[in-house]
């Protein structure tokens, strides 16, 4: 069996898309059909499913959090973002339910905070992960290379990860 890297390379994200990204030659056909596999697949079957009425406050959701991974945050920080940059009228609610729509897409996933000394969950405010960072990496056009909240997003996975292969019978790291 051949040895399985503990941290995913982005080859192995791209490989992760399987045979028809595999085919794509250069990294501009690549981006490309990443980004439309986020519009069309993902953020198209978020709207249908669901019956979203305004897209677009959608889209400008998933651009904020993509852009925010690693970040402590919540649905009222993100409601007066909206209100003060965006000039738009998205409630707390609508936000959470929308970030609910995004997890059970598994497009994000959250983590809540753990206070060490007092040994409990804390809850909120949240992180926000990608659940593939090249998924996030397209949505944001390949622009935002923050090394640091990448590598965060990627530790956040890694159990995910690894607990996928075990139950697959893959071993991580062994030769064997």
């Amino acid at each position: 069996m051949l040895p399985i890297s503990p941290i995913p390379s982005s080859s192995l994200v791209v490989r992760a898309r399987g045979a028809r990204l595999r085919c794509l030659r250069t990294d501009e056909d690549k981006a490309s059909y990443l980004s439309r596999l986020f519009d069309e697949t993902y953020l198209r079957d978020i709207v249908e499913s669901n019956h979203v009425r305004n897209d677009a406050q959608l889209s400008e959701l998933v651009n904020a959090v993509s852009s925010s991974v690693g970040s402590f945050t919540n649905p009222q920080r993100l409601a007066s973002t909206f209100r003060s940059v965006e000039r738009a009228d998205l409630s707390d609610p609508t936000i959470k339910k929308y970030l609910d729509y995004f997890q059970d897409a598994f497009l994000i996933s959250s983590a809540k905070r753990y206070g060490v000394k007092g040994k409990q969950y804390i809850g909120t405010p949240l992180k926000y992960y990608f659940e593939d960072v090249g998924l996030r990496k397209a949505r944001l056009g390949f622009r935002q290379q923050e090394e640091t909240h990448i590598m965060e997003n990627v530790i956040f996975n890694e159990p995910k990860v690894a607990r996928l292969l075990l139950a697959h019978g893959l071993r991580i790291g062994h030769n064997t």
